[in-house]
């Protein structure tokens, strides 16, 4: 009985081994091909609509859905204590494979003065999630991706998909 539950543990893995060996990741390449044929397929399609809120922050999101397979989100942002966020999110399968911030917040300089900083951010991911390109640009200089950062982006993407497909959530 145990020589026959060996063999079976050990044909899981090793199905499970192949399987993973067999997948290509995406590449660079191939995310930027993916969002250009999503973006060549939106014309003339209408977003479903819907919401979202936190204690820090609420958005209102759009949904489209140009082919079979792929799904953007496009989100824009409120923050309670001020600034605004402008947010795209390209799916394929279910998995985010392009994220793409355009952020506007405040930082305090001093007592009474405020400084306006400006995020750009594009980030772009294989299916299983690992960063294959990154361009962070904040208040004009280029910065590295915090893992803190990543790990918001794709909880906060995880959310926003289980709003839109809450019958297929990831």
């Amino acid at each position: 009985m145990l020589r026959n539950f060996i063999k079976i543990i050990v044909t899981i893995l090793l199905i499970v081994l192949l399987n993973h060996c067999g997948q290509k990741s995406y590449s660079l390449e191939d995310v930027e091909g993916m969002v250009k044929t999503v973006n060549s397929n939106l014309h003339g399609l209408k977003g479903k609509k819907y919401e979202w809120a936190s204690k820090k922050a609420y958005s209102d999101v759009s949904a489209y859905f140009p082919l079979p397979g792929f799904m953007l989100l496009n989100e824009k942002i409120r923050f309670r204590t001020g600034g605004d966020s402008f947010n795209l999110y390209y799916f394929k399968n279910g998995v985010l494979v392009y994220y793409r911030e355009r952020k506007q917040t405040f930082l305090k300089t001093d007592g009474t003065h405020w400084q306006k900083v400006l995020t750009f951010l594009d980030l772009y991911l294989d299916q299983n999630g690992n960063v294959v390109g990154v361009e962070n640009i904040e208040g004009k200089k280029k910065v590295d991706l915090k893992g803190a950062q990543l790990t918001d982006i794709l909880t906060h993407s995880n959310e926003l998909y289980t709003i839109v497909n809450p019958e297929d959530s990831n």
